[in-house]
Formats: C-alpha cells, sequence, structure tokens
C-alpha cells in the first residue's frame, strides 16, 4: 500500500478512502489537464480506485480503475474519446511509475 500511495503523491492526487486492511485506495476527483479535451468539452474530472490483493507468499495483484465525470453529458460528444485515451495513457504512465516504486524499494525485482 505505501507504493500505491507514494505514486498517487508524485502525480499530485489527493487520497480520499484508504483501507489497508482491504487493500484499497480511492483518490479524490481530479481535473483531466488535456487541453482540448477542456476547449471542447468544458471541465472533465477523473477518479482513482485501486484494489492490492495478495496472490501468494511472492505475488501481489493490483487492480486499477479510473472513472470520468461531468456535469454535462459527453456520451455523444467528440471530446469524450479525448478524455478516454488522456485518462487511459495516464493509467499506464500511473502503472509504469508504481513498477519503479516498487523496484526502487527493492519491493520487486527489475526485469531481465
Amino acid at each position: 500500500m505505501p507504493a500505491v500511495e507514494r505514486t498517487f503523491a508524485a502525480e499530485q492526487w489527493r487520497i480520499q478512502k484508504k483501507d489497508p486492511r482491504n487493500g484499497v485506495v480511492v483518490t479524490e476527483w481530479k481535473p483531466i489537464q488535456h487541453a482540448l479535451v477542456r476547449l471542447v468539452a468544458g471541465k472533465i474530472e477523473a477518479r482513482c480506485a485501486v484494489i492490492v490483493r495478495p496472490l501468494n507468499a511472492d505475488r501481489t495483484i493490483v487492480v486499477f480503475q479510473a472513472g470520468l465525470a461531468s456535469r454535462k453529458s459527453i456520451a455523444h460528444n467528440p471530446a469524450f474519446g479525448l478524455a478516454k485515451g488522456a485518462s487511459q495513457k495516464a493509467s499506464r504512465n500511473w502503472q509504469e511509475k508504481l513498477r519503479a516504486d516498487l523496484i526502487r524499494h527493492h519491493a520487486l525485482s527489475a526485469p531481465n
């Protein structure tokens, strides 16, 4: 769990809910920074939820979920695809940073 929190903190995400016993971390809503998305669709916010569960002594599964929200419907707005793409890219970047943090703190072996 500390690696999840460090990785969110490095990206200026604030934690809204933390449940170490169940391996859950949920962030607060944060505005999408993609300039074109903001221009076309207005304010769209994202939020993340991570669940960390041990599989066995040396394996852990990390489930990353993200949600998007807007005051007005964006389902048929062309910016929805951009917002979704920006969110997916941010998710992949976050996962890479989490792996790097785990390697740096010797909780994960570096790939060969």
